[in-house]
């Protein structure tokens, strides 16, 4: 009997009592009271991990096999007007949790503390389904599983000269990024006032991709009119997560141009907070299931916006073959519409090379920051409508205004 021996069987018997007492607590009294409790769940275990220990295959299938007869004759003498099988499920997993406990004690134990959390929270995961989520959410949450785990992984991973040379499995990773984005949004609103769900959402989105998180939330703001202005608080808080990763970007590719561009981004991202905090005004609360009623992403306008991006790349590709890179400036100007960090990135590896003196990275800089927020202003009109897209382009416009103001002082 070595140690991990020792080990495997002091999980399996500690996981099979565990489950056991969740299924002792729910069997119920009297002749009606399920068979499986506290011992037969121990000993199920115990007899997985001895099975597994003697090393014979043909020892463990024998006893996989009787204790799934044992649970199936359980089941047809006790059929009631429940037809559940909960517990005759778990009594053959933790049979297989005691097998596994041999191989991998610790694995074996994180399964039944699993086991045991599921057969627990039978009320509440029995609410959620029932009560909680609505017919549309389980719909739309099965679209955006099959767009990520089914679509994704079969679309061609390579450039298509017909999408003017973008790789379409980038392509549809934009499409599943949008609706998972808005799935945050819908998830924000549902759980806190629609106010400070949505800004929360978008400083977290912002993190991901600022532009995408402006299509979000222009979508969600064209489906409810109400919400416009918390809409447009969060997309400038993702714009504001967008300018911190500024800092980050310059850190990592040439720290000394800090001290020249952190007057400006401070002054930006003072500005758009100050915007996000006159659009987040507003009712007390909006949020809670009635403020979120429609679907939780609108597939066409996704798909749409998509694309959109996928024409700007194509022209952005063709300027840069025709003239050249060489004004960088305006170069990455062009490019920031699609990308800004990336932008962001080759101006900074200019400086860090020594062909942009940081002194001179400014101008540049200003520059890309204004393309990546007019673009975002066409969005959010595109995807948002007239209200929405005015109030991003106050809030934006009022930003590059506080940067480009401490570049003249």
């Amino acid at each position: 009997m070595t140690p991990s021996l020792l080990a495997a069987f002091a999980a399996a018997l500690g996981g099979g009592l565990l489950v056991g007492i969740e299924r002792e607590r729910s069997k119920g009294s009297g002749p009606g009271r399920a068979v499986a409790g506290i011992r037969s769940f121990a000993l199920a275990a115990a007899a997985g991990a001895a099975a597994q220990a003697v090393g014979q295959p043909w020892l463990v299938a024998a006893g996989a096999a009787l204790i799934a007869a044992l649970t199936g004759i359980t089941y047809w003498r006790q059929r009631t007007d429940d037809p559940g099988v909960t517990t005759e499920l778990a009594l053959f997993l933790t049979y297989v949790l005691g097998v596994a406990a041999v191989g991998d004690a610790q694995l074996a134990a994180a399964g039944f503390v699993v086991v045991a959390v599921l057969l627990a929270s039978k009320t509440r995961l029995h609410r959620f389904a029932t009560e909680v989520l609505s017919g549309s959410e389980i719909r739309d949450g099965l679209i955006l599983a099959a767009a990520a785990l089914v679509f994704w992984p079969l679309i061609p991973d390579q450039p298509v000269a017909l999408l003017a040379g973008t790789n379409p499995h980038h392509l549809w990773r934009l499409v599943v990024l949008l609706m998972a984005l808005q799935a945050i949004g819908y998830i924000a609103v549902r759980s806190v006032s629609a106010r400070i769900g949505i800004v929360l959402a978008g400083l977290a989105s912002g993190l991901v991709s600022s532009t995408s998180t402006v299509a979000a939330m222009g979508a969600r703001a064209r489906r409810q009119p109400q919400l416009a202005a918390a809409c447009a608080a969060g997309a400038l808080s993702s714009n504001t997560s967008s300018m911190l990763l500024v800092f980050s970007v310059a850190t990592a590719i040439h720290a000394p141009v800090l001290a020249v561009i952190w007057p400006a981004l401070l002054a930006g991202m003072a500005a758009c907070l100050a915007a996000v905090a006159i659009n987040a005004r507003g009712p007390a609360d909006e949020g809670g299931a009635s403020a979120s009623p429609g679907p939780v992403f609108n597939i066409g306008q996704t798909v749409g916006f998509a694309l959109f991006l996928t024409a700007l790349t194509g022209i952005v590709a063709l300027v840069t073959q025709r003239y050249g890179t060489t004004v960088a400036g305006a170069v990455a100007a062009l490019t920031a519409t699609v990308d800004m960090q990336a932008s962001i990135g080759a101006l900074f590896s200019l400086a860090a090379h020594g062909e942009l003196g940081d002194g001179a990275i400014m101008q540049p800089l200003l520059a890309v920051l204004s393309a990546n927020m007019g673009c975002k202003v066409l969005i959010a009109w595109v995807t948002g409508g007239r209200a929405f897209g005015l109030r991003m382009a106050a809030g934006l416009l009022g930003t590059l205004a506080a940067m480009w103001a401490t570049l003249l002082l």
